[in-house]
């Protein structure tokens, strides 16, 4: 079972973005949530060319996303 990069949560039908949207340059995928946190939380650009970032990148701007939060 596929899990996101971004939270860890297990992949299903419901919560991945649909064709491939979520998905890193190195094929991992990251859930509706966190792929809905990039594009409003200012990594727009991230959010919507996932494909040209690899996974550490996605990574990376989550924790800063998740950090400004607290």
């Amino acid at each position: 079972m596929l899990h996101c990069i971004g939270c860890n949560k297990k992949l299903r039908l419901w919560n991945t973005p649909m064709f491939n949207k979520g998905q890193t340059a190195e094929k991992s995928t990251v859930c509706c949530n966190c792929h809905t946190r990039l594009a409003t939380q200012g990594y727009y650009y991230m959010a919507t060319n996932m494909k040209e970032f690899k996974n550490h990148e996605v990574s990376n701007a989550l924790k800063k996303i998740q950090q400004t939060k607290r």
